[in-house]
């Protein structure tokens, strides 16, 4: 691997922060939904909680600036096995995305309940978005209220429709995979609703396109829809045997391909990447603010599970050709960065025959800028077995590992503007959901929030950082990553154990919103059966 030297300079020291660098303000507290899955929406003067335990429903509106809460409505009125697809914010206005089995009928459906942001009330009882005869084939996602992005089944749930936006967001694509009738599903090439909505939430377009090749032969990495309404799929197309990644000489055992179906159209446009003989790790499909589609994620040299050696990216262009297939290595200086003296010299070694890599990277998050620029960002997040002695047998147990954060940008030119690491090391034992990052996008800034263990505030570059075990309190940390060149801010913000002489629990990502700028909320469980937010202004 070839060490940019470009870069040196801007990945040599983080900036700290302490208390002074946040202004914090606690609500009043209020009385707690108990409810596994949490969401949170801004709406300008007011926040929109959407909270669902089983049957029930609870809604709540908060003023922003008092955090007071204004109303709360409950509805146990929900459909007999109506399963939460979504909560979705489409053209200003608030739906819940539910799917229901039409038993009698063997249908599948897809409703739409809208929600008034305002009042924390439902408008109606659900419209209609689709249906199809026949069963469809559901897949595990993260359980919303979940910070895990794998694990085992108990913290899934298993939907059916995927559904994603367009740039300009005046465009909407459901995405579903019928189950095929008899023969098995692996010898049958996979047939894939493409409905498109406008922003009013009216159907203008339903096709379910038969893929090109069969089920064993190929498998469906993202979707993606354009300003004008065409539908994207990228796939993975294996070549020699099934679904193996190496072939016989370690070359890639498949390509990846650019489906596009264009709005009505019952035709599939495929459109062939060359690799350069890299293997895809992470990947995922984008439209860019330029009209084009753009391709990106992580890939590694070996095609060994969980390491990455660098950056892919590709244009899908106006005229139908992939363009501006690139890659960019991880600099060892990065990888080297807040790991072991011992570590150090194994990764300078691998290094030589281009083998150091950044192990289990996954990617989180991908930030299209409106000048066209990308942001990635990936997290060290893995499972490791352990075993015990319990009564006199042995026992497997797991660790959830959620480690440090790599984010970089790619400009509007296609050239690696900056790349940082950024130390963090959470694992839990009994996972309590306070793992991660949540991301906050600031006028010129990235923000990552989440808990950390406080011997973690000044870290030199060749320590590893401390460990913060979920559950067991932690400081409100964040990064602020500067847009422009990369330089990193690092706030700790309040010790959760005493937030103004006040404890608090319950941590997740999913509870942080931002409001504003530089500004977000997070609400806690604060004992008492009451709940508080906080909300924290940084400088």
């Amino acid at each position: 691997m070839k060490t940019i030297k470009l870069f040196l300079f801007l990945i040599l020291f983080i900036s700290i922060k302490g208390f002074s660098q946040a202004d914090i303000k606690l609500s009043k507290p209020f009385k707690v939904i108990d409810a596994q899955n949490k969401q949170y929406f801004n709406n300008g003067n007011s926040i929109l909680s959407i909270k669902i335990a089983g049957k029930k429903i609870s809604l709540q509106v908060f003023n922003a600036e008092s955090m007071a809460e204004v109303c709360r409505n409950e509805y146990k009125d929900m459909p007999k096995g109506f399963i939460i697809e979504e909560t979705i914010k489409f053209n200003e206005n608030f739906y819940l995305i539910y799917s229901l089995w039409d038993k009698k009928n063997e249908t599948e459906q897809l409703f739409a309940r809208q929600i008034d942001p305002d009042r924390g009330t439902f408008i109606n009882n659900g419209v209609l978005l689709l249906k199809n005869k026949g069963k469809l084939i559901g897949y595990a996602q993260a359980n919303v209220g979940s910070n895990i992005s794998f694990g085992f089944s108990n913290l899934f749930i298993t939907k059916k429709f995927n559904i994603q936006f367009s740039y300009d967001k005046s465009k909407m694509l459901i995405n579903f995979k019928v189950k095929p009738e008899g023969m098995k599903e692996a010898f049958n090439s996979p047939q894939i609703g493409f409905f498109v909505f406008n922003n009013k939430l009216e159907l203008i377009s339903n096709k379910i396109i038969k893929m090109p090749y069969s089920s064993s032969k190929m498998s469906n990495d993202d979707y993606s829809i354009d300003s004008e309404g065409n539908s994207y799929a990228l796939a993975t197309v294996y070549e020699e045997k099934e679904k193996d990644k190496k072939k016989k000489d370690e070359g890639p055992n498949y390509h990846i391909e650019l489906l596009k179906i264009k709005l009505g159209s019952d035709e599939v446009e495929t459109f062939p990447v060359d690799l350069k003989g890299k293997f895809i790790e992470n990947i995922w499909l984008y439209e860019s603010p330029k009209k084009y589609m753009i391709c990106s994620g992580y890939y590694s040299n070996d095609g060994k599970r969980g390491g990455a050696n660098g950056i892919i990216m590709f244009k899908l262009d106006k005229n139908g050709g992939v363009t501006d297939v690139k890659t960019y290595e991880f600099p060892l200086d990065i990888i080297n960065q807040y790991t072991s003296d011992r570590a150090q010299k194994k990764n300078a070694k691998k290094d030589e025959e281009d083998k150091s890599d950044f192990s289990n990277l996954v990617l989180k998050k991908l930030i299209i800028q409106d000048d066209g620029s990308i942001v990635l960002i990936g997290e060290q997040s893995y499972i490791a077995s352990y075993t015990v002695f319990v009564n006199g047998r042995t026992e497997t147990r797991y660790k959830y590992c959620y480690n440090d954060i790599l984010i970089s940008k790619i400009d509007n030119k296609g050239e690696l503007a900056w790349i940082k690491k950024l130390p963090k090391k959470q694992i839990a034992t009994n996972f309590k959901n306070g793992l991660s990052f949540a991301y906050l996008n600031g006028k010129n800034e990235h923000y990552l929030v989440f808990l950390d263990n406080e011997k973690n505030l000044k870290l030199p570059l060749n320590k590893i950082p401390e460990t913060h075990n979920d559950g067991a309190g932690g400081f409100l940390t964040a990064y602020k990553i500067d847009d422009d060149n990369g330089f990193v801010n690092k706030y700790s913000i309040f010790d959760t154990r005493n937030v103004n002489e006040i404890e608090v629990f319950q941590f997740g990502k999913e509870r942080v919103l931002q409001t504003e700028q530089n500004t977000f909320v997070v609400e806690f469980y604060k004992k008492k059966k009451e709940d508080i937010f906080i909300k924290v202004k940084l400088h």
